[in-house]
């Protein structure tokens, strides 16, 4: 999974770091979504205020057409992305739930600790800001 890590230029990312991470919030999300296009820049500013305190990171998994959608969608986000040919096959699509946006959070121990499927991406995102800080190692199956 670490492997197919894009930035948003779609240039792969050599060592994103997601390892070595508490959490990481995997976001749901497409650029032709109204309510994401909303949530997007919250979720932006929250992470660059917060992503070294807090001891998190988020990989976007994209639900756009195309990689060109995807990578100028990316143009408004600090955070990297799934790269758009392994979405499908990166077994991820278990957590995505029926709607977007979606966030989901997972542990160190590759546990989902906030499931996007059962709350809004707002409430998921409010849900995470009481987590208590854990560093350690990521492991997403």
């Amino acid at each position: 999974l670490y492997s197919s890590v894009v930035n948003k230029s779609g240039a792969k990312v050599e060592n994103p770091g997601l390892d070595n991470r508490g959490y990481v919030m995997v976001y749901y999300s497409a650029s032709w979504c109204p309510p994401c296009r909303q949530f997007t820049p919250i979720l932006n500013k929250y992470y660059l205020e917060n992503r070294k305190k807090q001891n998190f990171d988020i990989l976007l998994v994209c639900a756009d057409r195309s990689e060109k959608a995807m990578l100028s969608y990316m143009s408004k986000m600090s955070f990297n992305a799934l790269a758009f040919d392994k979405i499908r096959s990166s077994g991820l699509g278990q957590f995505a739930g029926t709607g977007i946006p979606n966030l989901t959070v997972f542990d160190s121990s590759g546990k989902v600790v906030i499931d996007g499927r059962k709350m809004r991406a707002m409430e998921a995102l409010e849900a995470f800001k009481k987590l208590p800080k854990k560093p350690g190692k990521i492991a997403l199956r």
